[in-house]
C-alpha cells in the first residue's frame, strides 16, 4: 500500500474516529442490551420464538450485506468517493432506528415491519462502516493506520457505553411522561440512537476528505465495478470457503498464569457462548481465590472445575454444527441435524444451557 500525498488534518482524523462513536450506540442499545430482548421478550412475548425471529432479522441482514458489499465496493473504488454511499446507508441506518419508536407491546401485527426496519438499519449501519473503513488508507500514512483505527474503535465503544449507561439511568423512572407501561423506554432507543447519529456524525463528512472522483457515471461505476469483482471471483480457487475451528487448552493454570475466556478455549460460532463463558471463568478464578488462603490450591482448584465445562462447551458446539448438513460421519450426527432443523429446538440448544449440568 502506497502512502497517501498528504494526510488529512488531525481534525478530519479525528472527526473520522467520531465516526464509530456516532454508530455504536445502535449496536449496544438496540441489537444488543435495550431493544433486542424488548422484541424477543416482549414484543414478540416468546423467548424462544422471539429470539428465532431476532435471528432472523440479523441473517437476512448478513445474507444481504454478503451480496451487496463485493459488488458495492467495487462500484465505489471504480467512481472514487465514499461518501455518498455513506451518506445513503447511514440516512437507511437513521431511517430503521426511528422505526423502533412504533414497536408497541402487544401488537403481533406490528413483528414484521419492525423485523424489516431492524433489518434496514442493520445493513445500514454495516455497510456504512465497510464504506467509512475503505477511507482510512487515504487519510493517514500506513504506520499510523492501526493507530487511527484503534482510536476509532475505543471512542466508539466508549459512545455505546455512556449511551447504554443513560438508558440505564433512566430505566424505570418516568421521564417527560413516558409510560414505562407501554415500554416507552424501550422503544425511544431507536429514535434517539438515530438522534445520537446525525448529531455525531456531521464532523466526519464535513472534515474528514473523500477521495477524488473518477468522474464517472453510476452506470459507468456500476459495470467498471462489476468487471473487477468478476475478475477478482475468478482467481480465487474457493471463494465461498470459510473454515471454522474451535479449540480447547489441556491446561488452563501455568504457574501463576491462568487462561479464561477464549484463551483457554473457544467454541464454534453457533454456540454465542463468548462472553458469557469469560465472565463465568472469572466469577470461578474469584470465587476459588476467596475460598482457598493458598494461591496455588486456588488456581488447580479454579483448573479443576472450569477446565471440564470448557471441554464440554466446546463438544455441544460441534453437535450444534451438525445443523449444516457438513460432514455428517455417524447416526448421532445425522439423528441431530434432523433436530435441529426445527428452529425451536436449535434456540433450545442455544439459550437454555442445559447441557453445562451433565456429568
Amino acid at each position: 500500500m502506497t502512502a497517501p500525498r498528504q494526510e488529512a488534518s488531525k481534525l478530519g482524523q479525528f472527526s473520522w474516529a467520531l465516526f464509530d462513536w456516532a454508530n455504536q450506540p445502535f449496536f449496544t442499545v438496540v441489537t444488543t442490551f435495550i431493544f433486542a430482548p424488548y422484541f424477543a421478550n416482549v414484543m414478540v412475548g416468546n423467548a424462544i420464538e422471539g429470539q428465532a425471529a431476532w435471528a432472523f432479522t440479523q441473517s437476512t441482514s448478513g445474507i444481504l450485506i454478503a451480496l451487496m458489499s463485493p459488488f458495492l465496493g467495487a462500484m465505489a473504488d471504480a467512481g472514487g468517493h465514499r461518501k455518498p454511499y455513506i451518506f445513503a446507508f447511514q440516512l437507511l441506518l437513521g431511517l430503521g432506528c426511528a422505526a423502533l419508536w412504533w414497536a408497541y407491546p402487544g401488537r403481533p401485527d406490528l413483528i414484521g415491519p419492525i423485523s424489516a426496519a431492524v433489518v434496514i438499519a442493520t445493513v445500514g449501519a454495516e455497510m456504512s462502516i465497510v464504506f467509512n473503513n475503505a477511507q482510512l488508507p487515504h487519510i493517514v500514512r500506513p504506520e499510523r493506520m492501526g493507530w487511527l483505527s484503534g482510536f476509532g474503535w475505543g471512542l466508539g465503544y466508549c459512545g455505546g457505553l455512556i449511551a447504554l449507561f443513560m438508558v440505564l439511568a433512566v430505566n424505570d423512572r418516568p421521564l417527560f411522561g413516558l409510560d414505562p407501561k407501554t415500554y416507552t423506554l424501550e422503544r425511544l432507543v431507536g429514535p434517539a440512537s438515530a438522534l445520537w447519529l446525525a448529531v455525531f456524525v456531521i464532523p466526519m463528512f464535513l472534515f474528514t476528505p473523500d477521495m477524488a472522483s473518477q468522474k464517472l457515471t453510476l452506470w459507468q461505476a456500476a459495470r467498471q465495478g462489476g468487471r473487477s469483482l468478476l475478475d477478482t471471483l475468478k482467481k480465487i480457487e474457493r471463494p465461498f470457503f470459510t473454515p471454522i475451528y474451535d479449540f480447547c487448552s489441556p491446561r488452563m493454570v501455568f504457574g501463576r498464569i491462568i487462561l479464561l475466556g477464549d484463551a483457554a478455549s473457544s467454541a464454534r460460532p453457533h454456540m454465542g457462548f463468548g462472553v458469557a463463558k469469560a465472565g463465568d471463568d472469572a466469577r470461578a478464578l474469584a470465587d476459588a481465590l476467596a475460598a482457598h488462603d493458598d494461591v496455588d490450591r486456588a488456581l488447580a482448584h479454579y483448573q479443576s472445575v472450569r477446565a471440564p465445562i470448557s471441554e464440554r462447551i466446546m463438544r455441544h458446539g460441534r453437535k450444534l454444527g451438525t445443523h449444516l448438513g457438513v460432514d455428517l460421519a455417524t447416526d448421532e450426527d445425522r439423528a441431530t441435524w434432523k433436530m435441529l432443523q426445527d428452529y425451536r429446538a436449535m434456540m433450545d440448544w442455544i439459550a437454555v444451557p442445559n447441557f453445562l449440568a451433565a456429568s
